[in-house]
């Protein structure tokens, strides 16, 4: 799955391949998602306790500028879906202009990067929805990468291990 969304990442010729992969992806993490796509529709609805909207930009090199995302798109999506979280997925994001407006207007940014270690953490201890959305939407952060993702409990009980060993 983290191979997928890698190579998925980085396929401007077909973004909906990207789109799909995440909805495997989150589907693989045990919510509820679904791929709308389509003009005038989100990309990715998350419909479990709370209602998620994920839109998915792909770029062939380089981070996603403000100029990529329509904003105001996003806030209609908010009000039709009565999403409670907005969140931007891309391989990274470019610094300035989309951070702040992002900020202004609770817009999540996520790194792909930081999905595959939720996955890959998720293979090794299995995380509750409720805490991955804790880690993606409520941390007060508007940018999300591998570095905000906390290590998998099985990995901090290994170093508790090896440090009684010693």
């Amino acid at each position: 799955m983290v191979k997928k969304l890698r190579e998925a990442q980085r396929n401007s010729e077909d973004p909906t391949v990207f789109e799909k992969v995440l909805v495997e992806a989150f589907t693989a993490l045990g919510f509820s998602a679904k791929h709308i796509g389509g003009r005038d529709e989100p990309d990715i609805l998350i419909n479990n306790e709370f209602n998620i909207i994920l839109d998915s930009k792909t770029t062939k090199e380089g981070g996603i500028s403000e100029r990529y995302v329509n904003f105001d798109a996003l806030e209609r999506y908010r009000e039709k879906y009565n999403a409670e979280y907005i969140g931007v997925v891309a391989p990274g994001f470019s610094e300035g202009y989309i951070r702040e407006t992002a900020e202004r207007k609770a817009i999540i940014l996520i790194e792909t990067e930081a999905i595959c270690k939720i996955l890959q953490n998720h293979a090794i201890y299995p995380y509750e929805p409720v805490r991955i959305v804790k880690i993606l939407f409520k941390s007060g952060k508007y940018v999300i990468t591998p570095e905000d993702i906390p290590p998998s409990t099985t990995d901090q009980q290994r170093l508790i291990e090896i440090v009684d060993k010693i």
